[in-house]
């Protein structure tokens, strides 16, 4: 069973357990400077739309929940806090939306790559995945997950290119030696 769903309904059913009012919950998958990934969980519509924020030690996000006419709409932001590159915070955040039919598999999910926001743009950008679902009673609640993730630099994808390049050349000019003999030049 995913160690972080069991994560995930320990803190929403501690929560219900100690008898607390509705709320949404946020729990922090990953949290590092080139990673985000965050659960959110929620028992009432209104407590969706209340929305909740989260700020951890490299990243800031948020999430509303709507729901109307039959469907879950999911506004997510989320911006740096820090960088892998030791760049300072992202002066706005990057926002997103998704949604989803409670009880129904699929919806629209959000995914995509969009780059770096000032005041530090750099060649690295961010790809991203907003999902969410729930049961087909949304009095029940609902969930979402969010994950953001660093897609490699240009400069990464070249020096990996080129060395794949060289493991061939090597591999190409071991293989002609075979054929050819130890003493043939080529």
């Amino acid at each position: 069973m995913n160690l972080n769903f069991l994560a995930t309904a320990a803190a929403v059913a501690g929560s219900m357990a100690a008898g607390s009012a509705s709320a949404m919950w946020v729990v922090p998958l990953t949290d590092t400077t080139s990673s985000l990934a965050l659960d959110w969980s929620w028992s009432d519509p209104a407590d969706g739309l209340a929305g909740t924020t989260y700020t951890g030690a490299h990243w800031e996000a948020t999430l509303k929940a709507v729901f109307g006419a039959g469907v879950w709409t999911l506004d997510a932001t989320y911006r740096h806090l820090d960088g892998p590159h030791g760049e300072i915070a992202e002066s706005s955040s990057h926002s997103h939306t998704a949604w989803f039919v409670p009880g129904v598999t699929g919806g629209m999910p959000a995914i995509g790559v969009e780059d770096h926001l000032l005041p530090v743009v750099h060649p690295d950008a961010h790809s991203y995945y907003l999902f969410g679902n729930g049961p087909l009673d949304p009095g029940k609640g609902a969930f979402a997950t969010l994950h953001v993730t660093h897609v490699p630099e240009p400069a990464a994808w070249m020096l990996m290119a080129g060395g794949l390049a060289a493991a061939a050349a090597w591999r190409r000019r071991m293989q002609g030696r075979a054929r050819h003999g130890p003493g043939d030049p080529r």
